[in-house]
């Protein structure tokens, strides 16, 4: 049976034989296992085994665990972390794993994003038939927006839409860290009403800056804001890849902005939070069509060169961009 993360609470009434996790998503994974892991350990004494796959990994150990009875607990857990997809001569061992599976024993496998060729394998058939596959995808769009509205529910945080909202834009993409904040801010206003602002102003005026604080420095017109974000993130060796898609983003707004008759539909069709809804109106009244078309152009550019991974050439399609967004502003600061 194959299910979503969300789904997983609801399947756990009974401990199924396997589960398989799947996805590229570090929290997702690890909070899935935790629960299937608690589920089982509530069984009462339960023996635990631990293995993670790689070119040492002694599969004789792990068949001989999972075929023999347990004198000692009524349930044994047997858990393998894969690193990296299982190769050929794994799927073979997995197979024969799966097909001598005591009654008294559950396998956890984790894994990253499986392919369709291994989905059509026979271990992985084994584990649709037998027991529950959990795909584990970065939740986007309205997933994202959930997910986060329920962190925020449990720990009583309001105004819950609102600091969703500003979460998302500042996080989007990193959900460890978007997770700590919330924990953090539920130790900051213990008593669950956050201050908007005061959270807005930790948010941005923290020491990490982040590719969409870039992005807001550029429609706030705060060159030296830009470009000290700009010289930390390549300190830390972050590509602006992310700066790309919401710079491509931002601009398809504009250009509908500038169509249209009412911005509203603009703002609930993009799910745009009122203080962005500022920054993007202001700068549809700024730039013209013709900058919006060559502002695409050079994000091209500077998609390509850091695919390319010239270094000096990122910078100059970078200032670039900033020379046709706002000619009259930027000031150039290398190094």
């Amino acid at each position: 049976m194959r299910i979503n993360p969300q789904q997983l609470t609801e399947r756990l009434t009974q401990v199924a034989p396997v589960y398989l996790i799947s996805g590229d998503e570090p929290l997702i994974v690890s909070e899935s296992a935790a629960l299937i892991r608690d589920r089982v350990l509530q069984s009462g004494n339960v023996e635990r085994f631990r293995f993670h796959y790689d070119q040492e990994l002694n599969w004789e150990t792990i068949v001989s665990q999972a075929q023999e009875l347990s004198l000692f607990s009524p349930l044994k857990l047997i858990e393998i972390e894969f690193s990296a997809l299982p190769d050929k001569q794994a799927a073979n061992r997995l197979t024969e794993l799966l097909q001598q599976l005591n009654s008294d024993t559950c396998l956890l496998l984790m894994m990253p994003p499986l392919k369709k060729n291994q989905q059509k394998q026979a271990w992985f058939q084994q584990i649709d038939q037998r027991g529950i596959i959990i795909s584990v995808l970065l939740p986007q769009g309205q997933q994202l927006t959930q997910w986060v509205k329920q962190r925020l529910r449990r720990y009583q945080l309001q105004p819950e839409t609102e600091l969703a909202q500003r979460l998302i834009y500042y996080y989007e993409g990193n959900l460890l860290a978007l997770s700590q904040t919330i924990r953090q801010l539920s130790l900051t206003y213990p008593n669950g009403t956050a201050d908007l602002a005061d959270v807005e102003s930790s948010l941005t005026e923290s020491g990490q800056f982040s590719q969409y604080q870039l992005v807001d420095a550029l429609w706030n017109q705060q060159p030296a804001r830009a470009q000290q974000i700009v010289r930390q993130l390549r300190q830390e060796g972050e590509e602006l890849t992310l700066f790309n898609w919401l710079m491509d983003k931002d601009l398809t707004i504009i250009s509908a902005l500038q169509q249209a008759t009412s911005p509203d539909p603009i703002w609930h069709q993009f799910k745009v939070w009122p203080k962005r809804q500022n920054l993007l109106q202001k700068a549809a009244k700024q730039l013209s069509v013709q900058q919006i078309q060559q502002a695409r152009y050079q994000l091209a550019q500077l998609d390509l060169a850091i695919k390319t991974q010239f270094n000096r050439q990122n910078e100059l399609e970078f200032e670039q961009l900033l020379l046709i967004l706002s000619p009259q502003q930027w000031s150039y600061q290398h190094g």
